[in-house]
């Protein structure tokens, strides 16, 4: 056979050439296997007793090239016979690949059959345009495939083949390959593993048949392949592909969808009745589908990112404390925050840049809150301008959503507070009107232990009923993880048999008006409605606070105690609630309703239930008015109204 040259120079193929890095020249020539209808392409790497790389060969069992048809196919050069060639995963189509292996080796060889006939050429690094087939003898064992060895190896060593190049393989076959399980790319005698991806599966019944689809969340970006759904026939076999319309930064996703529907299907449009193309209906409806279950898994990666920012941003200490007095006015305004935060990432993750230091971003984050609370959303948007620049359809979609989050909230929190309410009306209830048969430990003990915020938000029952001391610092050590010391010093106090209705603890640090942290544990000893308070009750809190004090397993100088000794009402008698009554009137100075000691980290308490129900019952309604106030300002405020009003407001200001 005669030499052939190609109607181009050396110069020519080399700058057609210039951006193609090793990794993308040497996944040229597996995609040329796979556009060859291949099922399985080996690629295998060949050492030498130094360890460094020799050759490397890529062999598949393709289609091959056929030798009667050159002219159409190795003659030319950005040109391909591919080109016109419909089906929707060939990547071969500019006519160069073959010449990619000059970006790692210095000479390839190819050996290639094509039905019974094979033949092989060679292509120097210094000769690009020139190649020479020769006959291969007939092998009865190969009747079609390729090979080629790649020699003189460059810019490729052992270390960055196994570390670099075979996960860049990965990373851009394997959504091919999960489309089709007869494909097999096998790397030194190893089929791959797979890149990293959460398939999500369902299952469409409908009158035309059948429909598996498979959404897919990639890992990691794929090296080329958009965002994209594949259709797939019976055969495994990808027919035809649509953009997923998701085109998203940091969300990467594919679809498949297979169906023996698409067994037939026509990639032209074909006006006759019952076509299988992309303008039936049942297309549409399946693309339509599948781009809808894509969209909701973004929603929810968007809702996971936006979760882990927050908690990202409260490890930081970036979030503002809530030092309110109204706890739950607290937590309504934290939420809010939270909400809105959450929001404003998921239609503009840039507004939260991973640029910005702690200070930048705790300065945002104070803004946000600012502006929550006073809820101008006009000036949400001129910080937001600030940062990312904003069309009126996103304004107005975040000014809908902000309205959504905000009114699902007050909802949220109104339902908690009504709860409440009849919590603490049921609770009187059960002292007032049941007083003589309302009895400590089965009913009031009980009722306590399930309303906590009776003493506080997020307080964690630690002891109760008949657990002595003994128990008590168990728990309590165990609360601060340090449960292992426990065996080693015993409790000593005579009274550490004594024991405490109640034991709670607040699960981290307050802050106090002095801006120091601390820990707060609460020892509750509850009377029976028709036990009235006396001395004898307050000697009993006393002594509790006594063990407390005197044991030193119990001290930390960032712990605050508090005792609290509560009943239905305290005793007039001048006799038996002498001391009670002279204990309040002498800490009257300290401004603490209630309390009859205080020394150091440690406070006696005694309170009435009509107090402790009172109090919370006026807060809870005035949080409950506010919120309906609150409601009534948004609601007034539809997305149309608040973006003309920020548009306005926009045009005005420049």
């Amino acid at each position: 056979m005669k030499p052939r040259f190609l109607k181009t120079t050396d110069q020519s193929i080399q700058g057609q050439l210039s951006k193609v890095k090793p990794e993308q020249a040497l996944a040229e020539y597996i995609w040329n296997g796979f556009d060859a209808n291949a099922t399985k392409i080996e690629l295998n790497t060949e050492m030498n007793e130094l360890n460094n790389l020799v050759s490397m060969t890529v062999r598949d069992n393709g289609d091959g090239i056929d030798y009667d048809d050159l002219e159409n196919t190795l003659d030319l050069f950005l040109d391909s016979k591919k080109k016109n060639i419909s089906k929707p995963t060939t990547r071969g189509k500019k006519g160069r690949g073959r010449f990619t292996f000059i970006k790692f080796s210095e000479q390839a060889v190819w050996e290639t059959y094509s039905g019974n006939k094979g033949f092989s050429f060679i292509i120097d690094s210094g000769y690009l345009n020139k190649y020479e087939p020769k006959d291969i003898p007939k092998n009865s064992s190969i009747t079609k495939g390729t090979k080629v060895v790649f020699s003189h190896i460059k810019n490729i060593d052992f270390n960055h083949f196994n570390d670099f190049i075979v996960p860049f393989l990965i990373n851009e076959f394997t959504w091919l390959l999960i489309s089709n399980p007869k494909l097999q790319l096998i790397i030194n005698g190893i089929q791959i593993n797979q890149a990293e991806f959460l398939p999500i599966p369902h299952t469409e019944e409908v009158e035309e048949g059948t429909f598996n689809l498979n959404s897919v969340i990639w890992d990691e970006k794929p090296n080329q392949e958009k965002s994209l759904v594949y259709f797939i026939d019976s055969s495994d076999e990808i027919v035809h592909k649509e953009l997923s319309e998701l085109n998203l930064k940091g969300f990467y996703c594919s679809s498949y969808v297979k169906s023996d529907w698409f067994d037939g299907f026509n990639q032209e449009l074909e006006m006759l009745p019952g076509s299988k193309n992309k303008d039936s209906d049942v297309f549409k409806n399946i693309l339509a589908l599948a781009r809808n279950k894509l969209r909701q898994e973004y929603i929810k990666f968007r809702n996971s990112a936006a979760d882990n920012l927050i908690q990202q941003y409260i490890k930081e200490g970036v979030f503002p404390e809530m030092n309110g007095d109204n706890s739950v006015l607290n937590e309504f305004h934290r939420e809010q925050l939270i909400s809105t935060i959450k929001t404003i990432y998921e239609a503009e993750p840039a507004v939260f840049s991973k640029q910005l230091n702690k200070s930048q971003k705790r300065i945002l984050i104070k803004l946000l809150d600012r502006i929550v609370q006073s809820n101008k959303l006009s000036e949400l948007f001129d910080v937001l301008e600030g940062v990312v620049s904003l069309s009126e359809d996103g304004m107005s979609q975040i000014s809908g959503l902000l309205q959504r989050t905000s009114l699902e909230n007050i909802t949220k929190t109104v339902e908690h507070v009504k709860d409440r309410l009849d919590i603490i009306q049921n609770f009187k209830v059960l002292i007032e009107d049941h007083e003589k048969f309302a009895l400590e430990v089965p009913h009031i003990q009980k009722c306590i232990e399930s309303n906590l915020w009776l003493f506080g938000e997020k307080y964690h029952l630690l002891t109760s009923e008949e657990d002595k001391f003994d128990q008590a610092l168990r728990s309590l050590l165990k609360f601060n993880s340090k449960d292992e010391y426990y065996d080693k010093k015993p409790l000593t106090h005579p009274d550490k048999n004594k024991e405490m209705d109640l034991f709670i603890a607040q699960k981290g640090f307050k802050v106090g008006d002095d801006d120091k942290k601390y820990f707060h544990h609460v020892v509750i000893e509850l009377k029976r409605p028709s036990i009235k308070l006396r001395d004898t009750e307050l000697e009993q809190i006393k002594r509790y606070k006594n063990v407390i004090f005197n044991e030193p397993q119990f001290q930390d100088e960032n712990s605050v105690w508090d005792f609290v000794l509560i009943g239905n009402e305290i005793s007039d008698s001048k006799i038996t609630a002498a001391n009670l009554h002279a204990d309040l009137v002498s800490n009257k100075i300290h401004g603490e309703p209630g309390l009859v000691q205080k020394t150091g980290n440690y406070r006696i308490i005694v309170k009435t239930w009509k107090q402790i129900l009172n109090e919370f019952e006026l807060r809870y309604n005035d949080i409950s008015h506010r919120l309906s106030l609150k409601e009534l300002e948004i609601v007034s405020n539809t997305p149309d109204k608040l973006t003309e009003d920020i548009v306005n407001a926009s045009e005005s200001a420049s």
